[in-house]
């Protein structure tokens, strides 16, 4: 039986607050009644920035389960005279208009409008109303129905798709509905242009379906060919459109052309009218643009995807008249462009862009493009871009001031960096001094260049691999902007001397992972990563202040220039790193007898001395290790001679203890092995490699046959394997 206060609550009124505030600049209020409810004026009442809206409980509890839930439940609303309802006001006022009796007409425009706001507040009598609409619209007997479109029908599916999991009865005959009435009707969905819209899953569903009639599958071939010619094929990857077996050698033929001779060629295509198919698809919702390997890219055809379509074309045409007879895409004048930067397009969603690989978009002027068009870029992807020079980045990362992470690497593999030895790399270089292992000496920078125009950007990512033209005063002046930084990669930067590196070490702060393989990476920045912040207000925090306590990531393969007594102390305090790079570094015995840490989760030791010992030592603490390279260390077959630290460990350990320990505590998806590993160390293995996706066997291990055919069963992950100096009759493969 009800209680008295239950009587009370539904049959007294109820004030619904509507709040729309960010169309008003004024927060002006207006109130209602649903007992005037006829004479409503909805322009007048959407018009303010909040509508309350005073309505009988009773009404709301007896059609809606979510008001009777609120109203009558065990919630603070339910005894609060007002309730905030968090919903579009021009839909809900509709919706509440439809519950008080009033007659509500359901179109392709705001079913997916009425149908959600239904089922959150549940509404079975508006939900019935929806579901009646589209059955009737989609068994529409005569010709297609005149109240659908396919754009309409494509929205409505990925609305049902989208909330397929949260509401899977309500909404799995949305999906039933519309893949019918496609696969019934396929020759009415390719009279729209938006038929090239269409999602890969419903066209699937679609030719799947029962529905699906002969008709329609005759025309199943001229639909994916009309798919396929909508492809912007000449924006698309050189190596990717060389590949396509639909037009491959039209869209080769064409983006060579572009990049041959590119005014010739556009003259040509602008003669065939439309440019649409130089465009690249950019909308308010795209989030990344990936134009990475397209070597046709270059600022006009951007900027032709970027100006307003009613003045794109004119406007591009004249900046090509313009242009020099030997005009090329990377000798585009910029003063070609200016003047239409002012009218370019704002894309605010984009956040990610990558123009790896593309030789004819100079990064400078892509730069200026993406500050114009892209105000929210935060990631940028330049890899392999020839026309850049380092000693610029400081300037142009002002035109982009979120950005946090850039990628300007360059291919290193024809220099061998740990051969080279850099003492100078600018006109007036740091001097170079000696270091005492407690402490650190700031060196004196008041005679490097620095910028005339100091700010602070939000880059907290950096990676300039391969970047021999960058020295130490471009380093210095990165520093001096790039406060926040936390991950640098300087890997294969040989103009940059350990001093420089040291520099930037000591103001970049935040620094959690160093990538710097093949430098000159010695004793300085070891040093630097090891000393305290020397202002008076850190000095009570001195242990907390060390760089090497926060490193994550410290890669320095191939940097012989430091010495075993300083590694050993940069070893000692970084007990958080999980990736640990030490490759043909020779002394690391001692370090890493001193190493505490058991967070790593990659190894590599390659070509170094480290005996069987030292390794199993880090390998018993570090259960999490996926990735382990320790080809070319001879050291571990050979009999370890006795020193201060390893007497003070209380065991040691043979090659096959070490496999053994290595079985037990992790779990692998890469490893590469050499001196001392046998096939018969692949039992004690099995526990740690069955997870394992690359195999790399190298000089001194011994696989042979046997090894060789137990890899399957011992690895039924692996998907690479690489043998080197390993004898194995051929045929054995085969097999």
């Amino acid at each position: 039986m009800a209680s008295p206060e239950g009587d009370r609550d539904a049959s007294s009124t109820a004030t619904l607050v509507c709040t729309e505030m960010k169309q008003f600049e004024n927060h002006d209020e207006i109130v209602i009644s649903t007992e005037d409810i006829h004479n409503w004026d909805l322009p007048s009442i959407l018009s303010h920035a909040v509508v309350k809206i005073r309505v009988d409980r009773k009404r709301l509890i007896e059609e809606s389960s979510y008001f009777r839930g609120l109203l009558l439940g065990r919630f603070c609303e339910s005894g609060l005279d007002y309730v905030a309802i968090n919903w579009n006001p021009e839909t809900f006022i509709s919706v509440l208009r439809f519950m008080f009796g009033f007659h509500l007409d359901v179109t392709s425009d705001d079913f997916v409008t009425l149908h959600e706001a239904a089922l959150y507040f549940g509404i079975e009598t508006l939900l019935l109303k929806c579901r009646i609409w589209l059955d009737e619209l989609t068994s529409y007997k005569g010709s297609q129905s005149p109240q659908l479109h396919l754009d309409g029908l494509i929205h409505i599916w990925n609305y049902g798709l989208e909330h397929e999991v949260d509401y899977v009865a309500a909404n799995d005959f949305i999906l039933q509905l519309c893949t019918s009435y496609l696969a019934r009707n396929f020759m009415w969905a390719l009279s729209f242009k938006s038929f090239t819209d269409i999602p890969p899953e419903l066209l699937h569903s679609c030719i799947k379906h029962s529905d699906f009639t002969l008709d329609s599958e005759k025309h199943l071939f001229d639909a994916i060919l009309l798919w396929l010619t909508a492809i912007r094929s000449n924006l698309l990857p050189l190596w990717f459109a060389a590949r396509m077996r639909f037009a491959a050698d039209k869209a080769t033929d064409t983006i060579l052309g572009l990049v041959r001779h590119p005014k010739a060629k556009l003259k040509e295509i602008f003669k065939q009218g439309d440019l649409s198919h130089l465009k690249v698809r950019l909308t308010k919702f795209t989030q990344k643009v990936d134009l990475s390997g397209c070597p046709q890219i270059s600022p006009g055809l951007f900027l032709l995807s970027v100006l307003p379509s009613s003045s794109a074309d004119s406007m591009f045409r004249k900046i090509i008249e313009k242009s020099p007879m030997k005009f090329t895409n990377v000798g585009l004048d910029s003063s070609l462009i200016s003047p239409t930067m002012g009218q370019m397009l704002s894309f605010e969603a984009v956040e990610e862009v990558d123009i790896s690989n593309c030789p004819s978009l100079p990064l400078g002027l892509a730069i200026e493009l993406f500050g114009k068009s892209f105000p929210s870029l935060r990631t940028l992807k330049a890899a392999y871009n020839l026309n850049f020079k380092t000693p610029k980045l400081c300037h142009f990362l002002r035109k982009v001031p979120l950005l946090t992470s850039i990628d300007l690497t360059l291919e290193i593999s024809p220099v061998i960096p740990a051969r080279v030895s850099i003492t100078s790399s600018s006109q007036i270089l740091l001097p170079q001094r000696s270091m005492p292992l407690g402490g650190y000496n700031y060196y004196s920078v008041q005679s490097l260049p620095i910028l005339s125009w100091p700010f602070l950007s939000n880059i907290t990512e950096l990676t300039l691999e391969g970047r021999t033209d960058m020295n130490d005063s471009d380093l210095y002046n990165i520093s001096e902007v790039c406060e926040s930084l936390n991950f640098v990669n300087i890997r294969g930067c040989t103009s940059v001397t350990d001093c420089g590196l040291s520099v930037m070490i000591r103001k970049c702060e935040k620094l959690h992972s160093i990538l710097a393989c093949d430098t000159s990476f010695a004793n300085n920045s070891a040093l630097a990563l090891c000393c305290s912040i020397s202002t008076a207000t850190q000095q009570s925090e001195k242990y907390s202040s060390l760089i090497v306590r926060k490193l994550q990531n410290l890669h320095i393969g191939g940097c012989n220039g430091i010495d075993g007594t300083v590694l050993s102390e940069l070893l000692s305090g970084a007990g958080h790193l999980r990736s640990l790079c030490l490759r043909e570094i020779q002394l690391i015995d001692d370090a890493f007898y001193k190493f505490q840490g058991s967070s790593l989760q990659m190894l590599d030791v390659s070509d170094t001395k480290v005996s069987c010992n030292a390794l199993s030592r880090v390998i018993c603490r570090n259960r999490n290790l996926k990735y382990l390279k320790t080809r070319g260390c001879t050291q571990i077959v050979q009999q370890q001679i006795a020193t201060e630290e390893t007497k003070l460990c209380m065991s040691s350990f043979t090659s096959n203890e070490l496999f053994s320990n290595l079985g037990k505590s992790c779990q692998l998806e890469e490893i590469e092995l050499g001196w001392g590993f046998s096939f018969l160390f692949l039992g004690a293995l099995k526990p740690a490699i069955r997870t394992l996706r690359s195999l790399t066997i190298g000089l001194g291990a011994s696989l042979g046959l046997e090894g060789l055919n137990l890899i399957p069963s011992s690895c039924p992950l692996l998907e690479t394997v690489i043998l080197y100096f390993q004898v194995i009759d051929p045929n054995s493969f085969k097999q």
